[in-house]
């Protein structure tokens, strides 16, 4: 499966966080699924898709994440976001205009 065979949706997060890192060492692997889970409650709570994040979302989820872990749990998990949202600015996936994350980091 490539990754346009996967729609624009939180599939394709989940689909990212299992290729993506499948020959990356265990740990950043771990810290990719961390990101996923994190990522995908404050989307849950905030009945969001992964496409439609803007930079108000993402300053949100970025004080969400200062609220909650330690600095350096944060920068991973922020970090590994910013990377699948310019991943697929990369690969032309259909519904991402920008990297939300891009401007506030």
């Amino acid at each position: 499966m490539s990754v346009s065979d996967v729609n624009p949706t939180r599939p394709l997060f989940d689909w990212y966080i299992k290729n993506y890192h499948r020959s990356n060492t265990q740990a950043t692997a771990e810290q990719a699924h961390k990101a996923k889970r994190v990522y995908n409650q404050y989307l849950n709570e905030n009945q969001l898709e992964v496409e439609s994040v803007n930079e108000e979302d993402a300053i949100n989820f970025i004080n969400t994440v200062v609220d909650q872990y330690s600095p350096s749990y944060q920068q991973k998990v922020v970090g590994e976001i910013k990377r699948f949202y310019s991943y697929c600015l990369e690969k032309g996936v259909s519904g991402f205009d920008g990297n939300p994350f891009e401007s506030v980091l």
